[in-house]
């Protein structure tokens, strides 16, 4: 169960949603959500300007944090929800980093990106740093316009090459029981037919899975890996991504794809990245 929640946030109406989001989706929970305010501060060469601009800084997102948790509280939704503040003073990944660590963190939930992300992008640069590099924890990506609605069915993306072990599907599968969801296990066929090492793990992911509903999805290798998986989530009626970040990995080959550079990775639904 996700009993530790961090909530990242630029005080951006796109975090809010992500921590809406978030909120609603625990709302049957007991958790404790800690608000995050990461602000990165150029050093002057003027040591005593420095430190009135950081504790600027400081008392400023404090009392941003205070209003947000505060506009929380009068939604009323759970109220064995506890909140605690955290203002860092270095990169986002890093801070979340030092977080998770330090808080026992079970899962991060942020949004696609920041008030500060370029134009037209999917994700900012800072969400992809936390994807391609935070390891240890799953991190919960919200799109900017994505609505709550529960999770009843959940794509899970993979190509039977390695098995996963319980540590990694335990997040995947949490949510699923949370909300009774089917994972569609989604493979792009790259071949005529399973190899024996991938019938195995496909075996044993079944074994691991269960009691959860699962069925089995083949979609032929058509075109990029990013867009098979969008048309899969539009015409599945898919409520939520969930992927394993390995070596390798299904994940790995859509941020090496040509394709993401172009156009990146579309996503309409909430994206569950797993640590492997």
């Amino acid at each position: 169960m996700f009993k530790k929640v961090l909530l990242p946030t630029d005080f951006s109406a796109i975090s809010w949603n992500a921590i809406a989001y978030a909120i609603r989706l625990f709302e049957d929970q007991t958790c404790r959500f800690y608000l995050l305010n990461s602000t990165l501060l150029k050093v002057s060469t003027t040591t005593s300007f420095s430190n009135r601009l950081s504790r600027t800084l400081y008392e400023s997102a404090m009392t941003e944090l205070n209003k947000w948790v505060d506009k929380i509280k009068e939604q009323n939704i759970n109220p064995e929800h506890e909140f605690e503040i955290l203002i860092s003073e270095d990169h986002l990944d890093h801070s979340i980093e030092w977080a998770v660590e330090k808080f026992n963190i079970d899962l991060v939930v942020m949004a696609t990106k920041g008030a500060t992300a370029a134009k037209g992008a999917i994700f900012g640069s800072n969400t992809v740093r936390v994807i391609k590099h935070a390891g240890g924890f799953p991190v919960l990506i919200i799109p900017e316009d994505c609505s709550f609605k529960k999770p009843e069915a959940i794509a899970f993306p993979t190509d039977f090459e390695r098995s996963y072990s319980t540590r990694e599907l335990k997040p995947l599968k949490t949510i699923a029981q949370m909300f009774n969801s089917q994972i569609r296990i989604l493979h792009i066929n790259e071949e005529e037919q399973l190899n024996d090492l991938q019938e195995i793990n496909k075996a044993e992911l079944t074994k691991f899975l269960e009691p959860c509903q699962y069925r089995f999805h083949w979609m032929p290798d058509y075109a990029k890996k990013a867009e098979e998986i969008h048309v899969f989530i539009e015409t599945m009626y898919v409520d939520m991504l969930a992927m394993v970040k390995y070596k390798h990995s299904v994940l790995e080959s859509i941020f090496n794809e040509p394709v993401i550079k172009k156009i990146s990775f579309k996503t309409e639904v909430p994206f569950l990245v797993i640590p492997e």
